[in-house]
This record gives C-alpha cells, sequence and structure tokens, in this order.
C-alpha cells in the first residue's frame, strides 16, 4: 500500500519527521494492524519515541506525547 501526505504548514525536520509517524500510526490503527515496523531516517525522533532520548525541545514535544498516546494502542511496534 502506498500513501502520500502533504505537510500543511511550514516545519523543522524533526517535525516533518513527527508528522509522517503520527500519520503512520493513525493508518494503522484505522485499518487494526497490530504489528508495526517504523522505519526512520530521524535518530533522534526514533530514540526520543523508544524513551532513549529526552525531548528537549518544547515544539517537538506535543508531537512526542500525541505519538506516545498513539504508540500506546499497539501491542508490537519496532523500529529499525
Amino acid at each position: 500500500m502506498h500513501f502520500s501526505y502533504h505537510l500543511l504548514e511550514p516545519c523543522t525536520n524533526n517535525e516533518a519527521e513527527y508528522e509522517a509517524l503520527i500519520t503512520g500510526l493513525e493508518l494503522a490503527i484505522l485499518m487494526e494492524i497490530k504489528v508495526i515496523k517504523i522505519f526512520g531516517d530521524s535518530q533522534l525522533v526514533i530514540n526520543q519515541v523508544a524513551g532513549t532520548y529526552k525531548v528537549l525541545n518544547p515544539n517537538l514535544l506535543k508531537y512526542h506525547q500525541y505519538t506516545l498516546s498513539l504508540v500506546g494502542t499497539n501491542s508490537y511496534l519496532y523500529f529499525v
């Protein structure tokens, strides 16, 4: 399955990475997919969501919190 998503507002690369992750998780939840492999090129975002890095940027905090709320709804989530 292929999916395209356009950002509506200008944002940083890390905000765009979070937007992509959130969109993918929302789609997976709608499709009732329980096993998800996350491929990302932003080590910052992956490590923040995995809990390895702290979120120091206040602009990323809202993305991080929402992502964690989505991650909590999936039983099997893998970061690659």
